[in-house]
């Protein structure tokens, strides 16, 4: 493959950006299916992180913008992990007839 072909590659794929209202909509609803499966109410989650019910109900609703320390704990009773993922990408169409 030509370096010619690689950077027409690289600048074929773009980017998915979201939006702050979208991933607070999507940690929110991880969270929510997350306590759910685990059989937990808020506030069994919350004896159990030490977190407020209230903030626990505005973070799963995607209201509060919490920070790396409370997803750790509201994570941690729930046997998930926080973790950080490359964004993802996609190809435009005129890529994809090449």
């Amino acid at each position: 493959m030509s370096s010619t072909h690689n950077t027409q590659a690289a600048e074929s794929r773009t980017i998915v950006e979201y939006t702050p209202e979208q991933i607070r909509q999507s940690v929110g609803s991880q969270l929510h299916d997350a306590r759910k499966k685990a059989q937990l109410t808020q506030m069994q989650l919350s004896a159990a992180c030490g977190i407020d019910q209230a903030v626990i109900s505005r973070v799963e609703r995607g209201k509060a913008n919490p920070t790396l320390s409370l997803l750790q704990a509201l994570a941690t009773p729930l046997n998930m992990r926080v973790a950080l993922v490359p964004a993802r990408e996609h190809q435009d169409d005129e890529a994809d007839e090449e």
